[in-house]
């Protein structure tokens, strides 16, 4: 108990200063033990399992059937011949 009576006898900021070391100390364990926790989980993650057990229904479009496009071909005598816009 003589710690906590040391601790209520400083200043108010050396108090606040305290409490915010603890709580970053105290969050960052949880946090530590929460990213292995999720580790653990994606290592162990079956994907192939997983999408057989939601039964999907397979969506099968046929392929469009894409038209041919006929480029006429133009000769650089037809463009000489031409005129111009001027």
């Amino acid at each position: 108990m003589k710690i906590l009576d040391k601790v209520r006898n400083l200043p108010f900021k050396a108090r606040q200063i305290i409490i915010w070391v603890i709580v970053i100390i105290i969050g960052l364990v949880l946090f530590f033990f929460w990213f292995r926790n999720v580790q653990n989980k994606l290592e162990s993650f079956k994907a192939e399992e997983f999408k057989e057990k939601l039964n999907l229904p397979k969506l099968e479009m046929p392929a469009p059937e894409m038209p041919e496009l006929e480029i006429p071909e133009i000769y650089e005598e037809e463009e000489q011949q031409q005129p111009s816009g001027n």
